[in-house]
């Protein structure tokens, strides 16, 4: 199977990086990479002070997003450089709102997500979730999944990609 255009979602983590790496290897000449990120938008908060609850939005919300964006862009443009570096056509794009959805909406683009999971037990999706495993129920195209490297006294495995 031939993935000439693949989707690598990134979260800004080392851990998510390493899908870099594999989405690289699976391109075809004259291929390309779309490194995309999500920032989040602000979370709303409910006060009880009021005779009803009203939402509050905190402080500076839209200089603190515009920031978190522009972050977001050159943390992406700077890992973008070095694979065009190597040649390669290198695409960037960051949205906000919520990376399940927004991957879902973009993920038809594209012939393959190359993604990395954080390698969580049980617990740990419960409670910060696991969209690789959300988008996999419902993906947009196939998705090959990067475990997480096992790292100790920096000692590094090779993982193997699952494609599903």
């Amino acid at each position: 199977m031939i993935f000439s255009k693949i989707l690598v979602p990134l979260d800004g983590s080392p851990v998510s990086e390493q899908a870099i790496r594999h989405a690289e290897s699976a391109l075809p000449v004259g291929g390309e990479i779309t490194l995309f990120s999500v920032v989040s938008l602000p979370e709303f908060y409910a006060t009880l002070d009021a005779p009803y609850p009203v939402m509050m939005v905190p402080h500076n919300t839209t200089e603190q997003l515009d920031a978190e964006i522009k972050g977001t862009h050159e943390y992406l443009e700077t890992l973008a450089e070095a694979l065009r570096r190597k040649g390669l056509t290198v695409y960037t794009e960051v949205k906000v709102g919520e990376p399940i959805t927004l991957l879902r909406e973009i993920g038809h683009k594209y012939d393959a997500i190359v993604m990395s999971t954080h390698g969580r037990n049980a617990l740990g999706r419960l409670l910060y979730g696991s969209v690789t495993r959300a988008l996999i129920s419902n993906a947009p195209c196939p998705i090959i999944v990067i475990p997480a490297e096992k790292t100790r006294n920096v000692e590094i495995h090779e993982p193997q990609p699952t494609i599903v």
